[in-house]
């Protein structure tokens, strides 16, 4: 079984190389355990593709170059990408490039894949590192019966049925923010829906996103349910095997 892991990259090179090795090194830990081979496909911004290409080379991701903007233009086009390059692909999972998935996560996700669970999913809660303080957000998604199929972004999970079904279009209009609830809007459109994650605050199964100053929404932005301080949120990050995301504060990207 192999899933893909999509991502794009604009700028915020020193943590989308830790994303990307991060996940290189846990598709290693986790091929034998979880007899998936979890594999990276990469878009990147012309403007990037000198430094970032190589270090994709160097850990065996697929990449290929694309203007950033509309950024729903660059996702869609790294969907299609993906089908080229892994035609036997069972899924395809989403991180942005400043997205950290635990092992936990990664593993149990293969598993849903692989035993047919549903079409596709994502997390219903994520947790928001702000680089530049150290401090750890717990962002859970408020359950709306009239909105269904709203997830967390990080980590959602697409089934190769389900895109087949869709016709490998996810993204169809210009964008440059909300991209999420425009992918879910699109498959609402055509009668399917994520399934939500039901996962722990403090589990070993999550998702982090790092932000930066060059994020969309500040981390500040964001409602929490809870706030870690630095040290507490250095001790969750390590707890969770992403000891790779500290560097992410003395980088300070």
């Amino acid at each position: 079984m192999r899933i893909a892991i999509l991502t794009c990259i604009h700028g915020r090179r020193a943590v989308s190389e830790l994303m990307l090795r991060h996940h290189t090194e846990a598709a290693g830990r986790l091929r034998e355990s979880t007899g998936c081979e979890f594999q990276i496909a990469a878009v990147l911004s012309p403007e990037d593709q000198a430094e970032m290409g190589p270090i994709c080379d160097a850990l065996s991701v697929r990449w290929k170059a694309y203007r950033n903007k509309p950024v729903s233009a660059k996702w869609q086009v790294g969907l299609e990408f993906v089908r080229e390059v892994f035609a036997d692909v069972s899924a395809v999972m989403v991180a942005g490039s400043d997205d950290f998935l635990s092992d936990a996560y990664m593993a149990f996700a293969a598993g849903l894949v692989r035993d047919g669970w549903s079409l596709g999913f994502g997390p219903d809660r994520c947790w928001m590192l702000d680089s530049a303080t150290g401090r750890l957000g717990l962002w859970r998604r408020q359950y709306d019966p009239g909105i269904p199929g709203i997830t967390a972004g990080a980590g959602r999970v697409f089934t190769r049925e389900l895109l087949d079904r869709v016709g490998w279009r996810l993204w169809t209009r210009d964008k440059n923010r909300a991209l999420d609830t425009l992918c879910s809007r699109r498959l609402r459109a055509l009668g399917y829906r994520l399934d939500t994650l039901g996962l722990t605050d403090h589990g070993d199964r999550a998702v982090i996103d790092v932000k930066t100053a060059e994020n969309i929404h500040s981390w500040d932005a964001i409602p929490y349910v809870e706030v870690l301080d630095p040290t507490a949120a250095a001790c969750h990050i390590g707890n969770l095997g992403l000891n790779i995301a500290l560097e992410v504060f003395s980088k300070r990207t």
